[in-house]
């Protein structure tokens, strides 16, 4: 089981094969993963502090996951109240603003504008009241009917025993979400170009990290980027607002597909409802990748669309100007959608290679 996903996987990094493993483990070998939970449970919580050099010193604390990942999301909350001509680099800021909050002083910007509104000190509760911890979880195992893992985004898989632990806290808001949200639509009615709230959120669940090859930017801190690419001018023309054209992407690889020519990516979900990415850089070197937590969500590549199917570049242009020629940028994207096609022509009729998973080991583009 665990070599499969390994092997189909793709697009591996160290956090990625430590979060396919631990999904693997938390799932099949549930008394496994809750030993190791309570092994690492209170007994080890603890904090200390090392000599760095002579003028630096460590302060390291250990704690849960999900408590680690709050602290830190809240230091870099905070940290994000300074201004740009801040002459201190992120892992400085981090360091100042650790020590202020535990100590009661004042974190405030250093650089030397008069109009800062930080030069006195950052709004420290206003930034904190922002930082949010997302888990995605089954609705069963929240109910104690199966041991399905969750998701911590910025983490990876928890046990269904410690996601119900997360869910008992009284800081812990529930929403429900159903995957059939999808089937009136997962645009939002007034702008097409915006998902709904469970399309947003059963992508960045799915994908759980950028689907750029290589970056393990976690979902929620990404942007959602439409893969064939949003015809603002004529929607029909571009690509869907769906779960099948979605995906996360952080900041730096949405802003270099989007910009920088070469870049080509594509989105292929295949007949058992897997969710597949790739990525062709400008040398022509295609990296294909697995929707890196389709075990927690089988069921969202099953669900029908609710767009037309029809291949946006089959599609007849409506021309609002017949005599206007064609902006850069839907050249650009006329360009990729010509492009997407003919790789997928070129997958379907190529041999196989000697050594590669037969036709029934991956999907069936």
């Amino acid at each position: 089981m665990t070599a499969d996903r390994l092997r189909t996987a793709g697009n591996l990094t160290g956090p990625r094969v430590t979060e396919i493993v631990a999904a693997v483990v938390a799932e099949h070998d549930v008394d496994a993963a809750q030993a190791a939970r309570e092994a690492a449970a209170k007994p080890r919580k603890k904090v200390v502090v090392e000599p760095a050099d002579g003028t630096l010193a460590d302060l390291r604390v250990t704690a849960t996951v999900e408590d680690v990942r709050l602290a830190k999301d809240s230091i870099d909350a905070v940290i994000a109240g300074v201004c740009a001509d801040d002459p201190r680099g992120k892992a400085v800021r981090r360091s100042d603003a650790v020590i202020a909050l535990l100590t009661g002083k004042v974190f405030a910007c250093e650089c030397e504008n008069d109009d800062c509104p930080s030069r006195e000190g950052v709004e420290v509760a206003a930034r904190l009241a922002t930082v949010v911890l997302h888990v995605v979880a089954r609705r069963e195992s929240l109910t104690g009917e199966s041991d399905v893992p969750a998701y911590l985004d910025g983490f990876g898989p928890i046990t269904a025993d410690h996601v119900r632990d997360i869910a008992a806290d009284a800081d812990t808001v529930i929403r429900d979400l159903d995957v059939t949200d999808l089937l009136g639509g997962a645009s939002q009615p007034s702008n097409g170009y915006r998902p709904t709230a469970a399309c947003d959120t059963l992508v960045r669940a799915v994908h759980g990290r950028c689907t750029h090859p290589g970056c393990d930017m976690p979902a929620y801190r990404c942007d959602l980027d439409h893969v064939t690419e949003y015809n603002h001018g004529d929607p029909s023309a571009g690509g869907p607002t769906c779960p099948c054209n979605l995906n996360p992407k952080c900041r730096f690889h949405h802003g270099l597909k989007t910009f920088v020519d070469g870049w080509l990516d594509d989105q292929i979900v295949d007949a058992n409802g897997v969710i597949w990415t790739e990525v062709t850089t400008p040398e022509g070197i295609t990296v294909r990748s697995r929707a890196l937590n389709h075990w927690l969500l089988p069921e969202l590549g099953l669900v029908p669309c609710a767009h037309d199917d029809a291949p946006t570049a089959s599609r007849p242009r409506v021309e609002s100007d017949p005599g206007r020629p064609r902006s850069r940028t839907e050249a650009k994207h006329r360009y990729r959608m010509r492009m997407r096609a003919y790789n997928r022509r070129k997958r379907e009729g190529a041999p196989r290679t000697p050594g590669c998973p037969s036709a029934d080991e991956m999907p069936p583009f």
